[in-house]
């Protein structure tokens, strides 16, 4: 396996700039809301709930958009983990259609706040173009045919794509799929410290190098201690995605199913390579039932990642962030034997991200069981970019004592 020259950082975060932003909390602070965890979840709900007027603070352990949020493949598309297809079956066609609304609603929120970005000469590296979802066999290709045939019946725009209208260097190796004009990408470190950024400016306390070590919840609200300062909040969203197990571990009314069974994290893995000269292709592309996932850059660089069921016990009996030789060298194989690149192409980076998995593949959205303080926001099962934006606004909403009907959908005493 061709060594990265670094093998820490995702390209990602070198490339905005892997630095603290944001002071640590030092001393005594009250709010009304307080977000532990400063991914793409916990920025855009300090940005909602500022804008809504609340006295709002973020705490992140590490730096922003240091785990998941910024160590994806970029990826902004429509719909669940399941395919639509899946979805029906398993939710009924009413409520996967509510879920795919969802996520196209959600995308929609990220191309304003993207040209909100844009207007401030915030580059997040958004483009709309279009995703190719594709299959490898007889079998996943009759899944995304009927998928796609479901889609269109509900009213979503897909188009069919044979084996001889892909890339060239996909052709034998894919047997054709669908096409989702409507997806897009985007450089995910940039969007989520650019969400941060936009709450910064409409009144939120963000606040890196300050983990939690220690939730407290009374009737009179959540007290959080951190290494150097406390915070007093009247409500809490947990929206530490990977991490949200062990904060409502330790939590004495959390139910022991529910801090155990919320989510587990799973690793997911990615490289990148230098600029190559020649365009290969110009949409993201999904593949295999979702466990492969690519694409090119503006500039001519490759981001390949996933291959994660060439390793599944592993990469969740050892969820860190730190990429591995079994997966790395399944991204290689296709790098050099099936896109058939020159063996000397540089590769700049390789990495791993926790994602959180929940049982049904949904995100978790609510009140904590047994809590009338602390929210939960996350588990999106790789497909944050896609939820999250939106999931966060659900949970502001909550956190504001509002009602928000697509909270239904996401329930967290479902998982008990």
């Amino acid at each position: 396996m061709q060594q990265a020259e670094n093998n820490s950082l995702s390209f990602w975060q070198d490339d905005a700039g892997n630095q603290q932003r944001y002071r640590a909390l030092e001393g005594a602070a009250r709010v009304e809301v307080a977000i532990v965890g400063g991914g793409i979840t916990g920025t855009a709900a300090a940005l909602w709930l500022a804008r809504a007027g609340r006295r709002v603070a973020l705490l992140e352990q590490e730096v922003i958009a240091h785990g998941a949020s910024g160590r994806n493949g970029g990826f902004v598309v429509a719909g669940t983990v399941q395919s639509y297809a899946q979805a029906i079956a398993s939710y009924g066609r009413a409520t996967a259609r509510r879920l795919f609304a969802f996520s196209v609603a959600n995308n929609a929120t990220v191309r304003e706040l993207v040209a909100e970005l844009d207007a401030q000469g915030w580059q997040t590296g958004f483009r709309t173009c279009g995703c190719l979802r594709l299959a490898d066999s007889p079998e996943e290709l009759a899944q995304v045919q009927a998928t796609g045939n479901l889609l269109v019946e509900d009213g979503w725009e897909v188009e069919p794509v044979s084996e001889r209208d892909l890339p060239h260097r996909l052709q034998g190796h894919y047997l054709g799929g669908l096409f989702r004009p409507h997806d897009g990408e985007v450089q995910p470190a940039r969007l989520v410290l650019g969400l941060a950024h936009l709450a910064a400016q409409a009144g939120a306390s963000l606040y890196e190098r300050t983990p939690a070590l220690e939730i407290s919840e009374s009737r009179s609200g959540v007290s959080i201690t951190t290494p150097l300062g406390t915070i007093q909040a009247e409500t809490v969203i947990f929206a530490a995605n990977a991490w949200m197990g062990r904060l409502l571990g330790g939590l004495p009314q959390t139910p022991p199913a529910l801090a155990s069974q919320v989510v587990t994290p799973t690793r997911g893995q990615v490289l990148a390579t230098a600029p190559i000269g020649e365009r290969l292709f110009e949409h993201t592309i999904s593949a295999h039932h979702g466990y492969q996932y690519y694409r090119q850059l503006q500039d001519g660089r490759l981001i390949i990642g996933g291959w994660r069921d060439h390793a599944p016990d592993m990469d969740q009996r050892d969820p860190t962030q730190a990429p591995t030789a079994a997966v790395q060298g399944q991204l290689d194989r296709f790098l050099f034997d099936v896109l058939k690149l020159p063996a000397d192409t540089p590769i700049t980076h390789r990495w791993a991200g926790l994602m959180a998995f929940t049982p049904d593949s949904l995100p978790v959205v609510g009140w904590a069981p047994g809590s009338e303080r602390i929210l939960l926001c996350g588990g999106y099962t790789g497909h944050g970019n896609a939820m999250a934006v939106r999931c966060a606004r659900v949970a502001a909403d909550l956190a504001c004592r509002q009602p928000n009907d697509e909270a239904e959908l996401f329930r967290p005493e479902r998982i008990l």
